[in-house]
């Protein structure tokens, strides 16, 4: 068989011969072998191909499932985020009531001034994390998050106790804002704006129109209502055996001293008197004879 030779020829669609071949046995057998081959590998890419699609699909899929998990997992990042700003702002609320009710540890206390004076307290922001890492972390935040909120509920457990105690002097605390205007000197220790030294603040400042209203921030009696070379037209409210209030650089009074006032009475109005440069009202906050921070009892 491998001996004998053949003759291959191939025919158009009309039948008419294209060309003739002559081949021996062995040609033959050699070029059937490459054609099968040929139609194997031809068989197997094609197979390879429909795989390889097949991966490059659900690569696809697989691309896009990260995205939607990479998009959910900032949604809750940014969640985490203002539940920590909230609660943030309840820790603090929380540190003032315990102030006002004198049942805050000394720490706490100190620190509560202003929220970014206290330790730790810095701007939470996104961690520059991926995956595991970035997993990890938020669960740390959260576990943060839930252990701080079990121990603000037995801080306000403790505060609803004292509340209830000190139910009668609550109207006696200063709480509110004394006018409408926006902070523009703090307490503390400051540069003095005539001298340019250095001098003690007393209470804060709040610039406002002249003629604002000034209320006072809790109910008590008028106890003074002068005039002075500082603190120009001055009024002093005596709130309780250890808290007073001190108004001062007003245009008009609308109190008389021995006069009983209520929390949020119109008692004079936002001037420029005294050692003042322009409209706004000196408000302090004295404690057993000393002034402290006003801003530690607003709640607004």
């Amino acid at each position: 068989m491998l001996r004998s030779r053949y003759q291959v020829t191939l025919f158009t669609h009309r039948g008419r011969p294209l060309f003739t071949l002559g081949l021996g046995g062995a040609s033959l057998f050699l070029l059937l072998a490459v054609m099968l081959l040929l139609s194997a590998a031809a068989g197997y890419q094609a197979v390879r191909y429909e795989q390889i699609q097949v991966l490059l699909q659900r690569q696809d899929d697989l691309l896009e499932e990260r995205r939607e998990l990479s998009r959910k997992t900032l949604q809750q990042s940014a969640a985490l985020r203002r539940m920590e700003s909230r609660v943030a702002g309840i820790v603090d609320f929380n540190s003032k009531l315990r102030i006002m009710l004198n049942i805050a540890s000394p720490d706490e206390a100190r620190y509560v001034l202003a929220p970014e004076q206290r330790p730790g307290r810095k701007e939470q922001r996104l961690p520059a994390l991926t995956g595991r890492n970035h997993l990890r972390d938020m669960r740390r935040r959260l576990d943060a998050v839930s252990g701080t909120m079990l121990q603000e509920e037995a801080r306000q457990q403790h505060i609803a106790l004292a509340v209830g105690r000190q139910l009668e002097n609550l109207g006696t605390i200063p709480v509110i804002m004394p006018t409408r205007g926006r902070f523009s000197s703090p307490f503390g220790w400051r540069t003095d704006p005539f001298t340019g030294g250095r001098r003690f603040h007393k209470g804060i400042d709040l610039t406002a129109r002249t003629g604002t209203p000034v209320r006072t921030t809790a109910n008590g009696v008028v106890t003074q209502v002068a005039r002075s070379a500082s603190y120009g037209l001055v009024i002093v409210v005596t709130h309780n055996n250890t808290l007073r209030t001190r108004y001062a650089h007003l245009s008009k009074f609308a109190v008389t001293e021995g006069q009983r006032v209520l929390r949020g009475q119109i008692i004079g109005y936002v001037g420029n008197t005294g050692r003042s440069k322009a409209p706004h009202l000196h408000y302090e906050v004295h404690q057993n004879n000393k002034p402290v921070n006003p801003r530690n009892y607003i709640l607004q």
